[in-house]
């Protein structure tokens, strides 16, 4: 069976040089060629993400444009983008053609990536500890509602909060906040975290808690997002695919 192709008409904006080019390019499900004088060859594997922007013109006498940038990673892992211009049903069409092949190949692209290029940053992962923080609430208001007392102790509720993280962590690498926001926990030689090291991991928890928070904090300004807690016990907290 032929793979499908599909081919489109654009206009690329090329910031190198400050100038607009009328092109053609095709696609299949493994590559996407830009015919230039210089061709530009891009496999779907290595695309990062398509995104369309507003349309130009609201008449039916003025032709509907769309702007289309696509971003791709090259083969030392630098990411680029491309700006086009181009119909806007034609534009919808080849987004849409993109990114139903990213879908089949984006985890293979991923998996090519190296591990620092899928670090999670400070804000997302904060975002995860907002939602656990969020749940271990609701679970100490429904302990608490059933034995019938008005609020969970602060010992009992300490030790909801370590079986949750240790358990979770040691199932799946990931607690429901981490799940939801699509992160996860891995040991720096990308395999994954076991009971010994959520152990760890949680010690640096409270090592970091203790000297003001500074240990979460480091996430923002490390270069590998890793906070004092990853450090202590070698993980990486990385994006999943």
């Amino acid at each position: 069976m032929e793979k499908e192709e599909r081919k489109f008409k654009a206009t690329l904006h090329d910031k190198s040089e400050k100038k607009r080019l009328e092109v053609q390019g095709s696609l299949s499900g493994d590559e996407l060629l830009i015919e230039t004088e210089r061709p530009i060859k891009i496999p779907i594997k290595r695309i990062k993400d398509v995104e369309l922007f507003h349309a130009i013109g609201t008449s039916t006498e003025v032709k509907r444009v769309a702007n289309m940038r696509l971003s791709y990673y090259d083969d030392v892992n630098s990411e680029h983008s491309l700006s086009f211009e181009m119909d806007s049903l034609e534009a919808v069409d080849t987004r849409d053609f993109l990114r139903s092949a990213m879908g089949k190949v984006h985890a293979e692209a991923w998996a090519l990536l190296p591990v620092e290029k899928k670090v999670a940053g400070f804000w997302i992962r904060f975002l995860a500890s907002f939602i656990d923080g969020i749940i271990l609430f609701i679970i100490g208001w429904i302990i608490a509602w059933v034995i019938g007392i008005a609020q969970v102790g602060t010992y009992i509720n300490w030790l909801i909060g370590i079986a949750y993280t240790i358990g979770f962590w040691t199932w799946r690498g990931q607690t429901p906040g981490k799940m939801i926001v699509g992160i996860k926990i891995i040991k720096t030689d990308e395999s994954p975290i076991g009971f010994a090291t959520a152990i760890l991991r949680y010690i640096g928890y409270v090592i970091s808690t203790i000297i003001l928070f500074i240990g979460y904090f480091m996430i923002a300004w490390d270069s590998k997002k890793q906070g004092l807690h990853d450090k202590i016990a070698g993980t990486y907290v990385i994006k999943l695919a």
